[in-house]
């Protein structure tokens, strides 16, 4: 995850969805030239040339230059790759791949492969499973990568991963642990026949409760949870 500084410079950078497009880019670019090399200064900038699931070619010729300018470097390679993803993706690949080559455990090449082996045009769940598990193993307190592996079918990975999730957000309370409520009780069930879910709905009922106890005028990231929670025990009232 990004470090404190540069958590706290995203979130004082971050303006409006209202504000013009000139001034979101130039104080993203400021957060860039205050953390020249941290990956999510970088991908904080970029998501501003993200637009119907693909990034600008102004942006991809950018990161292009700038790893011409760092050869071999990690971070440059991974911001590279990230930005072709879509366009150029064999290309992204072949960088990530020259990552791993020399740090195994690069938990931002793990994660973007795991995105890519996730997709219809280049789904393959034993890759995804085994960089996920990489990932995972990298970065163990990351609330990344669980959304792609209810795509999968081996239902180990699933058990274990749905485990650690469960433990992850059980002590955690923040927008984004809230956020994969869904996400966790999809791999839940997903791990077990129908004849052994009575117990996950009774904890699913709790985990309801809990959520529902918070305050939503305050954390509109809820009602959606809450509304899956509901219609996966077949709640209409709660619904």
């Amino acid at each position: 995850e990004a470090p404190s500084k540069v958590k706290a410079a995203i979130e004082a950078a971050t303006l409006t969805p209202a504000a013009p497009v000139d001034e979101r880019i130039a104080a993203a670019k400021k957060v860039r030239e205050q953390f020249p090399a941290d990956y999510f200064a970088h991908r904080f900038y970029q998501e501003l040339f993200f637009k119907q699931g693909l990034f600008s070619p102004a942006v991809q010729e950018e990161y292009r230059l700038l790893l011409d300018a760092h050869p071999d470097d990690p971070n440059y390679l991974a911001l590279y790759a990230r930005v072709l993803k879509g366009t150029n993706t064999p290309a992204a690949l072949t960088l990530l791949n020259r990552i791993l080559e020399h740090q195994p455990d690069n938990g931002q090449a793990r994660l973007k492969l795991v995105e890519i082996y996730s997709a219809p045009a280049f789904r393959d769940d034993g890759r995804l499973a085994a960089n996920a598990a990489a990932y995972f193993k990298a970065c163990p307190s990351s609330l990344s990568g669980y959304s792609y592996l209810a795509r999968i079918e081996d239902a180990e990975t699933i058990r274990s991963s749905a485990a650690h999730l469960r433990e992850l957000l059980d002590a955690r309370s923040d927008d984004e642990a809230l956020g994969l409520y869904n996400t966790l009780w999809t791999l839940e069930f997903k791990a077990v026949p129908l004849s052994a879910q009575e117990p996950l709905r009774d904890r699913l009922r709790k985990d309801v409760e809990k959520l529902r106890a918070l305050d939503l005028s305050k954390r509109p990231v809820l009602l959606s949870q809450l509304g899956q929670g509901y219609k996966m025990l077949g709640d209409a009232d709660g619904s």
